[in-house]
Order: structure tokens, then sequence, then C-alpha cells
């Protein structure tokens, strides 16, 4: 655990799972005030999260061609815009589209930080899992209360721009991570 490799892995998953759980916790809120139906909300959900399932297993092979660190770094630029994108128009199209395009995004950070984690865990695979999973589920706390402040603060549409800005935080730690 005192390994560079372990925590530069353990901040990229902590600061990761907290912008994604923002993103999917309050995304129905921010829809729900710009006037999206509650059947559409759950479509767009629904819909934009089929990327996740659909493309791990293609995304691994990418990356086992191309490498965790230059897939991470353009799925983290992308998901960036992306998520900077997503509070720009309330139109039904453009949501699906931009949800869509973010969800591929952020899949394949998540395949990314999988196979980091993976690589980080040959030698103590029980403790190790352990560990991450405390991380994602930190991730998965932290992130949510701060948007929820946040948006107490600030309104949900600029929570949503300042948590796409946030994931250019990810940028410099994927860049010095080593295949």
């Amino acid at each position: 655990m005192r390994s560079s490799r372990f925590m530069k892995t353990v901040l990229l998953i902590v600061i990761f799972y907290a912008l994604i759980n923002v993103y999917y916790s309050f995304i129905s809120i921010f829809l729900s005030e710009e006037g999206v139906s509650v059947t559409l909300i759950g479509i767009v959900l629904t819909v934009a999260l089929l990327p996740a399932v659909g493309l791990e297993v293609p995304m691994g092979n990418l990356m086992d061609h191309v490498g965790i660190r230059k897939t991470l770094l353009l799925a983290t630029t992308s998901t960036t815009f992306t998520g900077l994108l997503l509070p720009l128009s309330n139109d039904i199209i453009y949501v699906f589209a931009v949800v869509t395009a973010f969800t591929v995004s952020y899949t394949a950070i998540f395949v990314a930080l999988y196979s980091r984690m993976s690589d980080v865990m040959r030698e103590d695979k029980v403790a190790m899992t352990g560990a991450i999973a405390t991380f994602k589920d930190l991730g998965y706390t932290v992130g949510p209360l701060a948007a929820g402040f946040l948006t107490e603060a600030v309104g949900i549409r600029n929570t949503f721009f300042i948590m796409g800005a946030a994931f250019a935080l990810l940028l410099p730690i994927a860049a010095r991570l080593h295949d």
C-alpha cells in the first residue's frame, strides 16, 4: 500500500468515483428542473448506461493494444469535455447524445482503472481488493455530499459545470502513470 503506483491508483479511484456518482445521483434532479418528464429521465438513465454494459470487453481489448495510460488520458479528456457539455442544453436529444458519450468515456476510465488495479494487485490480492473497494466507496460517498452542498450554493447547472471541469483533476495523475 505504500507504493506510488498504489497511491496514484487510489487517488484516481476516489476522484473518479466521487465525480461519477455526482453525475448519476444528480442528473435526475438536473433533468427534472429542466422540465424533462420522469419517464424520459428513466429512459435517459437506462440508455446512457448501456455503453457501460456493452463496451467493457472491447475497451479492455483496446487498452491491450493502445495502453492504459493513453486510453486513460483520452477518456479523461473526453469525460471532462462531455461533462461540461451536459448542462448546456435541456433538449432531450442533446441530453441523450451527451450522456451516452459521457458514459462511453467514463467506461474507458472505469476499465482502465480496473486494469491498473489488477496490475497493482498482483502481490496481495485479497488485502488490495478490500482497500480498493473502500476507496471506491469513499468516492461514491464524498461526491454526492460535496455536490449537495455545492448545488445548494450555486445551483444544479453550475454544479454540473464545476463537476465536469473537476474531471480534469484526473489528467495530471493519469499522465504520470506507466503502462
